[in-house]
């Protein structure tokens, strides 16, 4: 049977009589209403009640030690609400444990998984301060009541042992400046607030040229989570109007792993794509295809004519004449794709993004001659001082890291190269270099 815990168990020593502000009363009121209509099958929140403040270096410490030993997680698919289930801290340290290992061996297996656990969380404990609110929310499960702990800032929650691990996803649309592409997204929502917590989002453009461009992007966020977002051409048989590829997806929270797995096969579309997912924690994903045609595309090319001509002397004569355009027509539904390159041979870009940036920045290029390294420097270093100080200390290895990297480095495309440069403790906040096609720092 899991065990939660129950109000004996609660820290008893917050003191303070300074309730949280306006924001986060509103947040709690959200929070129990949302969490009802969406998991109320799972447990029934009934209310909440102020604690204190934090109030020493002590109880902050005791405090996040509560939490993480008292984590509560709604498990399973969130596109499928029914089929979830809770689980805590302790169902995932004893995952894959069968019962007949050695007690070393279990030992060994439990301590490896606390240790991951505890290195996922570090960063968003880290974000509890002295001076949070301390506030108890009231649950029913079944016959069982028990409670958690939610911290309040003056931003609002800053994490409730179970409501942090419930989200909401919602097909959005996509900006408008890429309505002319085949884009798809999703967006994440926080069970206590209109904030967005994640968000994945792809686009596919077929540009309508001789011969046919195809070029597609896919990228993604999540905060308290992780996140999958993959662009899969299809190398199979080719037509040359229509780019089609399968968009791969997966948001899930901290102790769920994402695996994408891409099989190469016999078949026209020459691969498939598929995305699973594995742990305790709320989690949903999926495949979409994705495909963006031309009406036509207008080719040029000469002809080989007739004429007449005059010898000197008798004799035949030979004329050269000039043929006109052709149109490639849209073929049927049972042609597939080709999947190209821009007209720009050489193109990337460099991006910093991550959950403390909203929206990411990048800096592309798309041009017929390399890329020089002087040109790459130049890029990085106008984003990096587009950054606040926080974004700054959050990537203080990353940014000189990945400098480095392009002035010692040249790319050379295929295949398609992508590296993130990241600090050691930081999961998703990141510098990005990509190359797509041709050659960039030479």
């Amino acid at each position: 049977m899991t065990k939660y815990p129950d109000d004996s168990g609660v820290p008893r020593y917050y003191r303070g009589n300074t309730r949280p502000n306006t924001r986060a009363l509103q947040q709690l009121a959200d929070a129990q209403s949302n969490w009802n209509r969406l998991y109320g099958h799972l447990a029934t929140a009934l209310g909440y009640e102020y604690l204190g403040v934090i109030g020493n270096e002590k109880e902050l410490q005791l405090t996040r030690e509560w939490l993480f030993d008292n984590l509560i997680m709604p498990s399973g698919d969130v596109l499928d609400p029914g089929s979830m289930t809770l689980q805590t801290l302790d169902d995932y340290v004893k995952m894959g444990l069968t019962g007949n290992e050695a007690k070393k061996e279990k030992k060994v297996h439990q301590k490896a998984r606390r240790r991951k656990a505890r290195k996922a969380y570090a960063p968003f404990f880290n974000e509890i301060v002295i001076g949070n609110r301390v506030i108890r929310f009231h649950w029913q499960h079944g016959t069982r009541r028990f409670s958690t702990l939610a911290i309040a800032g003056m931003d609002g929650i800053v994490f409730d042992t179970m409501l942090s691990h419930a989200f909401e996803v919602v097909e959005s649309d996509v900006p408008a400046d890429v309505q002319n592409s085949d884009c798809r997204q999703r967006e994440v929502y926080w069970i206590f607030t209109s904030k967005v917590r994640g968000k994945v989002w792809c686009c596919l453009k077929a540009y309508c040229t001789a011969p046919l461009q195809c070029d597609g992007e896919a990228e993604g966020f999540m905060v308290l989570g992780d996140y999958e977002s993959r662009l899969v051409p299809h190398p199979g048989v080719p037509v040359l109007n229509c780019c089609r590829s399968t968009w791969v997806w997966a948001l899930a929270t901290p102790l769920v792993d994402i695996t994408v797995t891409v099989t190469a096969t016999g078949g026209p579309l020459g691969s498939t794509a598929t995305v699973d997912m594995t742990g305790v924690g709320s989690r949903a994903g999926g495949t979409l295809s994705l495909r963006d045609c031309c009406a036509a595309v207008t080719t040029t090319g000469t002809g080989v004519g007739t004429g007449s001509g005059t010898s000197v002397g008798g004799g035949t004569g030979v004329g050269v004449g000039t043929g006109g355009a052709g149109t490639v027509e849209q073929p049927n539904a049972q042609e597939e794709e080709l999947v190209g390159t821009l007209s720009e041979p050489h193109r990337g870009r460099i991006q910093i993004q991550g959950p403390d940036m909203r929206p990411e920045i990048s800096e592309k290029w798309a041009r017929q001659t390399p890329l020089p390294t002087a040109e790459g420097l130049t890029m990085h270093d106008r984003l990096v001082a587009q950054l606040t100080r926080t974004q700054l200390r959050n990537r203080r290895q990353a940014i000189p890291n990945s400098r480095r990297f392009i002035n010692n480095n040249t790319v050379q495309t295929p295949p398609r190269f992508s590296r993130s440069f990241r600090d050691r403790g930081q999961r998703h906040n990141r510098v990005d270099i990509e190359v797509h096609t041709g050659t960039a720092f030479s």
